[in-house]
């Protein structure tokens, strides 16, 4: 058998670290000059196409890695093109990036103007050696009392040159790099970096069932990935909680599973976060033909949410904890209702909750399901008898014998009779596919920049301009689900 060479390891500083802190020192260091993130103009700006040729982040890391986040720095073809004309519509970044740029450089010199490494220079310390792909993982920790370890995993071009210059990046951190087989890999685990730079270190990441099945039903490839075994988060942060004597801060008896893979990437000129989950605790429920109601709203809307099946989804989320339903019952005995039932019965097959600007002082809010009316009024009743709705007291309408409620006779009426959101251009390009969704999100970014530019600060104004709309929109059957997030331009 061939014997293992133990890899040289770089450790900076001299300072032993103060008990098992299991983060990255060269977070906000390394990161941000590898990880194809600059906060340029406002935007974090993400490059390149993953998944090419050669080794990977995940190919580095082991099999019962519990998060997993990449990017790839080589920028190429259509997506870096379109990741630099997205970033140049932030008034900050002209001048600064170009579709030639070393995106690489960009965020060193973004770094330096804020302080850091003011002592180093990119084009003798960083570029001879820094390669093109970067990922994040976080391991398991020795024992289920020690905490998770975090692990940079760092492309390198010259390994020799690597291991001269990470110390001067690690100087005043407490992060120890190892550099083997084209990687550097950092944490502030000296043993982990050890371990993960042999030879021979089994089965990685990249050959792990739960997440290759995954990162391959995801699809096409993007700027960015990111994977998380989201029963094994749950657990690490109940067992926080039980640490540091936090439980009572969330619910304790959520169900807790499944896995969440997700990329980002450009669709022409807008970006997308694509994105699954698999084997979720819970499943959905049968579809009842109602959808989210969403696209038959007014045109104008302004923001709008909707739920298919919104009585079953939302119950069974609701009841899925002892706690929560403890806490329903209580409310609804001193509203004089039944919780959840009449919550369940009121939402009905689909509930859509839109926002449609201001009608002097009063917000202009409606809710429409295809619930019980007779459910709906028992609710609207309670809550206006309870004092729960400040004045002025909820209205309620009907619209094609769907129960309409509002904080204004005027929107309940509009929504009543209104329709066309689901024909505009800014939301059809924000949310593809919304006749079919289980769960849609849509925000006109435009639209209430022009109804609200006022209250919106300098700063703030000139970096949303740019953008006309967000949209989400969830698809799924059974235990699994698929949604995307859209961000368009002007």
């Amino acid at each position: 058998m061939e014997q293992l060479v133990m890899p040289e390891v770089v450790e900076a500083g001299g300072q032993k670290s103060a008990g098992r802190v299991k983060t990255l020192a060269l977070v906000g260091g390394l990161v941000a000059i590898v990880g194809g993130t600059a906060a340029v103009g406002g935007g974090w700006l993400a490059f390149s196409k993953l998944n090419g040729g050669g080794p990977q982040p995940e190919s580095v890391l082991p099999a019962d890695t519990i998060a997993f986040v990449k990017v790839d720095m080589n920028p190429s073809g259509a997506q870096k093109v379109a990741a630099v004309r997205f970033a140049l519509r932030f008034p900050d970044a002209k001048g600064k990036v170009t579709e030639t740029s070393d995106l690489r450089k960009v965020a060193f010199e973004k770094m330096q103007d804020d302080g850091d490494f003011k002592d180093l220079d990119y084009a003798t310390d960083v570029a001879p050696w820094i390669g093109d792909r970067f990922g994040v993982g976080l391991l398991p920790g020795a024992s289920t009392k020690d905490k998770p370890i975090a692990v940079m995993v760092l492309a390198v071009t010259d390994e020799e040159k690597a291991k001269a210059s990470l110390p001067q990046l690690t100087a005043k951190s407490k992060t120890a790099c190892g550099v083997s087989d084209g990687f550097a890999v950092c944490s502030e685990d000296r043993t982990t970096v050890t371990l993960l730079t042999e030879a021979d270190h089994g089965t990685t990441l990249a050959e792990a069932p739960g997440f290759s099945a995954d990162m391959e039903a995801l699809g096409e490839d993007g700027v960015a990935a990111a994977w998380v075994d989201l029963k094994r988060v749950g657990s690490l942060a109940d067992e926080a909680r039980l640490a540091t004597g936090m439980l009572g801060t969330s619910v304790p008896d959520a169900p807790r599973g499944g896995r969440l893979a997700v990329a980002l990437r450009f669709a022409g000129p807008h970006l997308e976060l694509a994105g699954r989950v698999s084997d979720m605790p819970l499943s959905w429920p049968q579809k009842r033909g109602g959808g989210t109601g969403v696209t038959d709203l007014p045109s104008g809307t302004l923001a709008a949410f909707g739920l298919d099946s919104a009585g079953e989804q939302v119950t069974s989320s609701l009841t899925s904890s002892k706690e929560l339903v403890r806490q329903m019952t209580e409310t609804g005995a001193d509203l004089g209702v039944k919780l959840p039932e009449d919550l369940e019965a009121a939402l009905g097959d689909h509930a859509t909750l839109a926002y449609g600007g201001m009608d002097g002082d009063t917000v202009k809010v409606a809710l429409r399901t295809g619930g019980d009316p007779a459910a709906v009024g028992r609710l609207v009743g309670a809550m206006n008898k309870g004092g729960v709705v400040n004045e002025p007291s909820l209205h309620q309408s009907t619209a094609g014998g769907d129960p309409v409620v509002a904080t204004t006779e005027e929107y309940a009426r509009q929504l009543a009779s209104g329709t066309g959101l689901g024909d505009q251009t800014s939301f059809r390009d924000a949310v593809p596919g919304a006749k079919d969704a289980r769960v849609v999100l849509y925000v006109d970014i435009a639209g209430l920049l022009k109804a609200h530019g006022d209250e919106f600060g300098t700063e703030l104004r000139k970096n949303v301009e740019p953008f006309s709309a967000l949209g989400v929109s969830t698809h799924g059957e059974g235990k699994t689900a698929q949604f995307t997030v859209r961000l368009t331009t002007r």
